[in-house]
């Protein structure tokens, strides 16, 4: 008998929240690469001071907030610790681990929390909003977010289907799927319910010249 659930990944109601959910992931993208000095929020000092506010400051108070019952459509991150939070998201299993070790549960974020973040003037009240303007016309149109969702449903098939295979997504796919495991609540969801447990996304190091092969033709094979 045909699993009912391995054709239908992504319901309606779960595809628009995605499709919107890319469009304000692009525009976090937007802000950390303009975010001011050398190597910004991606290299050097500026990138190891974001993981230790991160760190020091974000967990003891989501741990905080948790405990206290504060509503966390209340706390938004500024962009740096909105970048990293993010980074951390994107390995699912290490992310729940590592909740569970420091604030004994996981905060599991919905798609209107997701991508959400402050320009650092407000004491973390109010979301700040990059005017879509600013992004690639392309790239925002709906009908393209839309093509992508499709195309990353089509992606968590091929999964399902071949589990044994190493498959690597395109570009367009592999950012739906970064916006998708940001949304950890609706990822969780998805990831048990149709796999059993949470798909990681397996990361390969270039110097790794084995596993760099096999991506490489894994990404052609796909």
């Amino acid at each position: 008998m045909q699993d009912h659930h391995s054709t239908h990944f992504l319901t309606e109601n779960d595809r628009w929240p995605l499709q919107d959910a890319s469009l304000d992931h692009l525009k976090l993208l937007h802000a950390v690469d303009c975010f001011p000095g050398e190597g910004g929020l991606y290299d050097g000092a500026g990138a190891a001071n974001a993981v230790e506010r991160y760190q020091s400051l974000w967990i003891p108070l989501m741990e905080t907030a948790t405990k206290d019952g504060v509503d966390m459509d209340r706390l938004v991150p500024p962009i740096d610790i909105a970048w990293v939070w993010h980074v951390h998201r994107l390995n699912p299993v290490a992310y729940e681990a590592d909740c569970q070790r420091t604030i004994h549960q996981v905060m599991r974020l919905n798609y209107k929390l997701a991508f959400k973040f402050s320009d650092g003037t407000d004491s973390q009240s109010k979301a700040y909003e990059v005017p879509s303007v600013l992004l690639q016309p392309a790239i925002v149109d709906k009908v393209c977010l839309r093509d992508m969702v499709d195309r990353y449903t089509m992606f968590l098939k091929l999964r399902k289907a071949a589990p044994g295979v190493f498959a690597v997504p395109p570009v367009d796919v592999d950012f739906v799927w970064h916006t998708h495991m940001s949304m950890s609540a609706q990822y969780h969801k998805m990831s048990l319910q149709h796999f059993g447990d949470l798909v990681s996304h397996e990361t390969v190091s270039p110097e790794d010249s084995a596993r760099t092969f096999k991506r490489d033709t894994g990404f052609g094979g796909t």
